[in-house]
């Protein structure tokens, strides 16, 4: 079962919600978190940066742009974009719920990444972003959530990329609870080296939504070097040429080879599944790394990363840039939660999806450990 509990959130005013947050920050560089602090200083973005960001969070709560929460409770966060409807339940997780498998992640954690985020939460004295459990619905949480959200929102969010966040604050955290008691399960989906690193008081703050609402996707494998270009003379040879990556059937994958004289696009038939190999193995990505060792052998460090990234033509033809970048199937959610009840985790920053929360929408004072 799932123990999740209120607590007490800093929030943004409605006024400065739309400024204060800002798009997901635990996916992008240093750099990129440079630029947005820059564009917006008064953003979560900023706080990343600020060395006293603490300090920071005092000053938003003394000028009325984040608000304490006056007691503890759960929040309700719904986003919209594109048609596609998502709302979960923003909550406190148990971290020893990894240790007793009702957590559990679904790829390994980045330890670089994982460091910085727990050095950055340590200068804001705060939790700034949720880990992303994914659960199944049950009829007493569906009926719960809608409850709730049938109140007056706090704030309505419209971000960049045209999605609206909206948020609620919870009258029903008992309840909540309660029915949570009776889901069997979480998936981290993502933040899974923030998973790692609790507060002291052994809390990670979650947004828990409904596995049957999320969209998975595969990241786009990026090919340089002597791998790239074994892999454009097979695709070539055994390729059909396409004109950008669809959704290609199970077996197969798109491959845009990124030269001189501009981006061809193939698809490509990948190899059976290895016998007497692990789940993992079993997946479309396991059978395109087999057709990687097959065809390229073994591949020298740097020469194949793993690129978050969308399967629009423009998008991954600035990955190939002048290699290949090879666009995967959408795998089912029940595929990669198979994967994980059996013990195995998917490769760092395989996997991502759809639709993505911003940062700065609530936080959780607190202190991290050393």
């Amino acid at each position: 079962m799932l123990r999740i509990h209120p607590f007490q959130a800093l929030r943004p005013s409605p006024a400065r919600a739309r400024a204060i947050s800002c798009e997901r920050l635990d996916h992008l560089t240093p750099e990129v978190v440079g630029e947005l602090a820059t564009r917006a200083p008064g953003s979560v973005a900023a706080l990343l940066q600020d060395p006293a960001g603490g300090e920071a969070i005092g000053e938003h709560l003394t000028t009325k742009a984040l608000i304490q929460e006056p007691g503890p409770t759960m929040y309700m966060h719904r986003q919209v974009r594109g048609g596609r409807r998502i709302a979960g339940v923003a909550a406190l997780l148990e971290a020893s719920a990894l240790a007793e498998g009702s957590l559990r992640s679904t790829r390994e954690a980045c330890p670089a990444r994982s460091r910085a985020w727990r050095s950055a939460q340590h200068r804001a004295g705060a939790q700034l972003d949720p880990v992303i459990v994914g659960f199944p619905l049950t009829e007493m949480v569906q009926d719960l959530l809608e409850r709730e959200m049938n109140d007056r929102p706090l704030f309505h969010v419209l971000a960049d990329d045209g999605a609206t966040h909206t948020l609620w604050r919870g009258c029903r955290s008992a309840e909540l609870a309660q029915a949570f008691e009776r889901v069997e399960r979480g998936y981290v989906l993502e933040g899974h080296g923030r998973a790692t690193h609790p507060a002291m008081d052994g809390m990670l703050m979650c947004l828990l939504v409904p596995l049957e609402s999320v969209l998975p996707q595969w990241s786009v494998l990026q090919l340089h070097g002597e791998t790239a270009a074994r892999m454009s003379q097979w695709l070539a040879k055994h390729g059909a040429a396409a004109q950008d990556p669809g959704d290609p059937p199970t077996g197969w994958a798109d491959a845009c080879v990124a030269g001189s004289d501009g981006a061809r696009w193939f698809r490509g038939p990948l190899p059976p599944p290895r016998p007497g190999g692990s789940p993992v193995d079993l997946t479309d990505l396991g059978r395109v790394q087999e057709l990687m060792r097959s065809v390229a052998g073994t591949q020298a460090p740097g020469e194949v990363r793993l690129v978050p990234g969308d399967a629009h033509p423009s998008a991954v033809e600035r990955i190939a840039r002048g290699g290949v970048a090879v666009v995967l199937p959408r795998p089912a959610m029940a595929e990669l939660t198979a994967v994980t009840d059996q013990g195995c985790l998917l490769p760092q920053g395989s996997t991502w999806f759809e639709p993505r929360i911003r940062s700065g929408l609530w936080l959780r004072r607190t202190t991290m450990p050393e």
